[in-house]
């Protein structure tokens, strides 16, 4: 007994060093700037190896390629405009989404892939008395076909408890500042007619409006917007909260999420391009793009992710105003990716169906939702953003199978049909469970077809 439980303990304390070694190892590869050894590392460890939460996560964060916080950390850097390189050289999306798959595997990740594309919205329309029937949401069938999604706008009203409206983002938002830089150089003009100063003035009103079309064209707008931003300081409060839904879906949905800007001035102190963005992978789209077969599940989590930032701020301010660019993309990919060519009227239902899954998964995320826009709001690593959702993050119910619900129905149908040929259904009962039974046998046909 005594040669057993030495045995035992002798088993634990190699585990406990095969533990230790396995993270040492990871962790001095992080500290020479090669992730990729130490994904690798990580993913020749058996499943029973238990990452601790801190390596974990700083795994994560050294594979960040856009992160304001990175810019913090350049402060002692002698060129503070360049960011710092985690890595050697830059990771593949394999890569990543590797990293992502192996975390998850270790019960690290727990909320990343937690979610199915339309699944939000097909426990939405379970539960919702109007409904007189459902069908499920999500991607179904070996094919994986691409189809039409039936949303009308009744029942997008009804299920996110907002107007249509809400959801329309305003075209005017993206020139703003643009607006703002010529009513600036024509105010100049018109001062220096009224007050006699024109040549002096004049000068200044040229200078101004070479200076602004030279931030347009070679800051992306970053002066102007930064000047708006200053006037209106909700703008960036509303640019958090867009990327903060794009960030939370796409993470949820088991995108491989990859950093974050949320303003010009950090994607080019960041020497990136583009303005506020959220950047992610997902290895399945980027493979299926490459080959021209696009699957329902793939585009259906695309469209989600694409349509997150509209949702997170139709439910905060009551309106979209951001977003414009998102549509874009989505109308362009649904009209250049599905054959034969879907009418204008399948497009727009296809964005309102995307529409309403990411706010009612938002809506069902709520607390981790909050804790993501708190961390991205202090330009925290994107481990630490990451921590806050597995933290927070809320697990939607399971949706059952269409097996089993094709066993539930027919149980019902069974016992209907043995209730009816019974003397104990009072005979006011009697059309009430017809009508019942003819819903059923429906809804049995609709699943077994």
């Amino acid at each position: 007994m005594n040669l057993q439980d030495g045995n035992s303990d002798s088993l634990v304390e190699v585990q406990k060093w095969s533990q230790y070694e396995t993270e040492h190892e990871i962790q001095l590869c992080l500290e020479a700037g090669d992730l990729g050894l130490a994904i690798e590392r990580l993913s020749k460890a058996p499943l029973e190896f238990k990452l601790s939460e801190r390596l974990a996560f700083d795994m994560i964060s050294k594979a960040a390629i856009l992160l304001p916080s990175s810019m913090k950390q350049n402060q002692n850097s002698s060129n503070p405009t360049t960011p710092i390189q985690n890595n050697k050289k830059p990771l593949s999306s394999a890569s990543i989404a590797t990293l992502y798959q192996q975390l998850r595997d270790r019960k690290v990740l727990t909320a990343f892939n937690s979610v199915q594309a339309g699944n939000a919205l097909t426990l939405a329309m379970m539960n919702d008395t109007k409904s007189t029937q459902y069908q499920s949401q999500s991607a179904t069938g070996s094919n994986n076909a691409i189809v039409p999604k039936l949303v009308d706008v009744e029942q997008l009203e009804r299920l996110a408890e907002l107007p249509v409206t809400a959801l329309a983002p305003k075209k005017v938002t993206g020139i703003i500042w643009q607006i703002f830089g010529v009513a600036t150089v024509i105010g100049i003009n018109l001062i220096s007619r009224e007050f006699g100063v024109g040549d002096y003035f004049l000068q200044i009103g040229i200078g101004a409006f070479a200076a602004w079309i030279a931030d347009q064209i070679l800051l992306r707008g970053m002066i102007f917007e930064s000047v708006y931003r200053f006037i209106n300081p909700q703008l960036s409060e509303k640019v958090l909260i867009h990327e903060a839904g794009h960030f939370l879906v796409a993470y949820l949905l088991g995108a491989c999420v990859q950093g974050y800007v949320l303003s010009s001035f950090e994607a080019f102190q960041l020497r990136v391009p583009g303005q506020a963005g959220t950047v992610f992978s997902d290895m399945k789209l980027e493979t299926e793009m490459k080959n021209q077969r696009l699957t329902s599940s793939s585009l259906e989590r695309f469209a989600v992710i694409l349509m997150g930032g509209i949702a997170a701020e139709a439910l905060r301010f009551g309106q979209a105003e951001g977003g414009k660019s998102d549509e874009e993309v989505l109308i362009q990919l649904l009209g250049g990716a599905i054959r034969p060519v879907w009418p204008p009227i399948a497009i727009i239902n296809y964005a309102r169906w995307a529409a309403l899954d990411a706010i009612l998964l938002l809506r069902s995320n709520q607390p981790a939702y909050d804790a993501l826009v708190d961390a991205m709001r202090a330009r925290k690593s994107l481990g630490e953003c990451i921590r806050a959702i597995e933290k927070h993050a809320v697990k939607l119910p399971e949706i059952p199978s269409r097996e089993e619900e094709k066993a539930v129905v027919q149980q019902e149908v069974e016992h209907k049909a043995n209730l009816s040929s019974s003397n104990v259904i009072p005979t006011e009962n009697i059309e009430e469970l017809d009508e019942r039974i003819k819903e059923i046998e429906r809804r049995l046909k609709e699943i077994s077809d």
